[in-house]
């Protein structure tokens, strides 16, 4: 099994779908998943990405969309924390100080 970027063998065409080497709307034609296995006497075997992609979310694939959103959401949460690190610094120096301030005066 490997990725094509043109489907070679006949018939060439998707086996779930029957899409074939045509350009999507980007002028993108591939890739494709060649299984490799031919049917009916000779026939090749071809998956298109967009039915992979449907395949893979069967058996609990992300796919990139959900990917991107889940990178946004931990670098807002990587800021948050360092924002809250930084506050509790801080206030951890101020009391430090308070603290030191109020040692010398009852001293």
């Amino acid at each position: 099994m490997h990725l094509v970027e043109r489907m070679t063998q006949s018939p060439p065409t998707c086996l779930i779908c029957g899409r074939g080497n045509t350009p999507d709307k980007d002028g993108n034609v591939g890739p494709f998943l060649d299984l490799e296995r031919d049917v009916n006497w000779g026939d090749s075997t071809y998956i298109c990405e967009d039915d992979a992609t449907k395949i893979g979310a069967f058996f609990g694939m992300v796919s990139a969309t959900d990917i991107s959103d889940l990178h946004s959401k931990i670098a807002k949460l990587e800021k948050t924390l360092h924002d809250e690190v930084s506050r509790f610094e801080q206030y951890r120096r101020r009391t430090r100080a308070r603290s030191k301030a109020i040692l010398e005066e009852a001293s």
